[in-house]
């Protein structure tokens, strides 16, 4: 307290002194709260190194750290307009297939599938994907891929067949012609309907076949019968078994390697019955390069 307030205090208690008591505690009271607000108006402020460290402020520019609690983002926080990605969502490209390696295969017998599955054979919309470059035929039900089977193709797979005895296997939409589960060389076989539509146009533009036979070939496919199988086109192709048989053996053994048809897709005995059980006549067909 300074020494202002206590000389005003002093001359105010004498000039007071003979009034009557009651002033004189007015005006003693006047004078304490008036010395008070002295007082307080003359304090100094403490300077910015007094304060608490939860008071200062950052200086520009500074590093701003996470005290306990505190959700503070820094500089390296990355906006996403959709969420990243995993390694386990993100689609994994595409990679060469060699056709000599196994491909990945279900072990597990098509009757316990359905069965686990709640499923019946025949399958309901059943239909057939021939994968040339992996080796593979997946087998659905609808969009619904129920089975994969490894597969033989013929000694020259790749492209498209053009004319008969160029061993390779055609690729395109098909449907199942014929079953043949007696008498096939191959334990079952399953004719597919190629010469197609797109075959035999080509066939007749170069000279290939004739416009009669072009004609034939289109009427059994409107109908969804067999195509012909004797033009210079070829036929006889065909989903078969045997590739466990002592013929297939051979047939590697002297091409050196797994691909043992003349054009069909092979399977083993056992796998081509299961084919046999899930599809029938009509059941489609897609063969991929």
């Amino acid at each position: 307290m300074q020494v202002v307030p206590v000389v005003v205090f002093v001359m105010l208690f004498f000039s007071l002194s003979r009034l009557k008591p009651y002033c004189v505690g007015i005006a003693l009271g006047v004078a304490m709260l008036g010395g008070l607000k002295v007082v307080v108006a003359n304090e100094v402020p403490p300077s910015p190194s007094e304060k608490t460290p939860s008071e200062a402020l950052p200086a520009p520019g500074a590093l701003v750290t996470e005290q306990p609690g505190a959700m503070v983002p820094d500089a390296g926080w990355e906006i996403l307009s959709e969420p990243r990605k995993t390694d386990s969502q993100a689609p994994a490209p595409d990679a060469p297939s060699d056709p000599q390696q196994p491909a990945q295969v279900d072990n597990e017998s098509l009757r316990s599938i359905v069965t686990r599955r709640k499923l019946a054979l025949p399958l309901k919309e059943a239909n057939i994907i021939i994968r040339k470059a992996d080796r593979r035929l997946e087998l659905y039900s609808g969009q619904t891929l129920i089975k994969t089977y490894r597969v033989a193709l013929g000694d020259n797979p790749a492209g498209h067949k053009q004319r008969q005895g160029d061993s390779r296997t055609p690729e395109g939409h098909f449907y199942i012609c014929t079953r043949n589960a007696k008498n096939s060389a191959f334990h079952i076989f399953l004719g597919l309907s190629y010469p197609g539509v797109p075959d035999a146009k080509r066939a007749v533009d170069s000279k290939q076949i004739t416009w009669r036979e072009y004609q034939i070939i289109n009427q059994r496919l409107a109908s969804r019968g067999r195509p012909p199988w004797e033009t210079k086109l070829g036929g006889w192709v065909g989903i078969h078994g045997g590739s466990d048989a002592s013929f297939a053996k051979k047939m590697r053994n002297q091409r050196g390697k797994n691909d043992w048809t003349a054009g069909c897709v092979a399977l083993t005995n056992q796998e081509i019955a299961e084919i046999h059980a899930a599809t029938v006549l009509g059941t489609p067909v897609e063969i991929k390069p």
